[in-house]
């Protein structure tokens, strides 16, 4: 079985989000996230380092944050103390963005985030 959480934590680590794409490359979003060692803090710093600027490979980074909240345990203590702020970020970011409406798919998958992020803030993290 592959160790996906230490592989991660190394990464994002590093805080070069270079090394962190490339791993994503090589692992499937299922793959990590239904890995069963996988620490919070680990999905809580992916989505951090992959909110940064959307619009650069934009389905990769959108898969795995799409997928990543179905994971993110909100009674967890790192959760409730980190995720929030974690979350506001991300939602703050992508309302920063210049999304060009034309380009359909990159602006459905950004506003789908935003959407899930906000949605799980109001449901979990108020």
């Amino acid at each position: 079985m592959q160790d996906y959480n230490r592989a991660f934590k190394e990464a994002l680590s590093s805080t070069r989000l270079e090394l962190v794409l490339d791993l994503c490359n090589r692992v499937k979003p299922s793959d990590l996230f239904r890995s069963p060692n996988l620490e919070q803090q680990v999905i809580l710093s992916l989505i951090q380092q992959l909110g940064r600027n959307l619009l650069e490979r934009t389905k990769l980074k959108c898969d795995y944050l799409q997928e990543s909240f179905d994971y993110l345990r909100p009674e967890e203590s790192v959760v409730r103390e980190h995720g929030k702020r974690v979350l506001q970020h991300l939602v703050k970011r992508i309302d920063e963005l210049n999304c060009d409406p034309t380009d359909q798919f990159a602006y459905r998958t950004v506003r789908r985030v935003r959407m899930l992020a906000t949605g799980f803030i109001n449901e979990h993290l108020v």
